[in-house]
């Protein structure tokens, strides 16, 4: 069988725009897409905008971000959380100081994502850190309301999610934050589809978790009281979600 490698060298963004636009003084709206996969799988390139932008007058831009225990590594205090979120953010400061380059308007930038990328569309929306990063949004098929959205840190089945990893990678160990770091790529992803078990689903979620800075408080107390700034989000689902 095929061997697949893999690297948390993903932090990649790809720009869909046209050569016309990108000498044009009068600059292009720009729609940002960060791609679903219940946290754990995906990427921004499977999904082709050539033809987005040859039928509207639009530059799309499309991310990766860290995904799983990569991403969302949300247990040890020593590490930061939400890292996922943290390089969606990295990636919407660099299109704000570049994408003039490609044609883009700065001003005019809409974020949107489908699933658990419509997820973290919503996180970004509601926290104080993004004032000046996107001008609106769009939520498809998922918000940071859904239940499968959100970890509260404290609850007994994260903590048994980590026991999880640490037996699966021989952690258990006085340092094991330590040992993870030494841990083979090959043994982490074993760790992580153990993890699934839990639900008996063959994929498991690592959604975020509040860590005061760019999360606040919980889902439903930052959409009811937020301090966020006023922009606007349209967001929808289909039946039976």
């Amino acid at each position: 069988s095929r061997q697949i490698s893999y690297s948390e060298d993903c932090l990649y963004l790809n720009i869909f725009t046209k050569h016309s636009w990108i000498s044009k003084k009068k600059k292009k709206a720009v729609l940002f897409y960060i791609h679903g996969g219940s946290f754990s799988n995906g990427d921004g390139i499977s999904r082709d905008g050539s033809g987005f932008v040859e039928y509207t007058d639009i530059i799309l831009v499309s991310v990766n971000y860290r995904l799983q225990m990569m991403g969302f590594f949300n247990y040890f205090n020593e590490i930061p959380k939400n890292l996922g979120l943290w390089d969606i953010i990295f990636a919407l400061e660099w299109v704000q100081k570049n994408i003039g380059k490609f044609g883009g308007d700065n001003t005019r930038v809409t974020i949107m994502g489908e699933s658990a990328g419509g997820a973290l569309v919503t996180y970004l929306h509601t926290s104080p850190l993004t004032e000046n990063l996107f001008a609106s949004s769009i939520a498809l098929s998922g918000t940071l309301l859904a239940p499968w959205a959100f970890t509260d840190i404290s609850e007994m089945e994260q903590e048994n999610k980590w026991n999880i990893v640490l037996e699966s990678t021989g952690c258990t160990v006085e340092s094991p934050l330590k040992c993870l770091r030494s841990a083979s790529t090959d043994d982490l992803l074993r760790a992580m589809k153990e993890t699934a078990e839990l639900h008996n689903y063959p994929l498991d979620t690592w959604p975020p978790v509040i860590d005061k800075t760019l999360i606040i408080d919980t889902p439903l107390y930052s959409i009811k009281h937020g301090n966020y700034p006023n922009r606007p989000l349209l967001s929808g689902v289909c039946q039976n979600e």
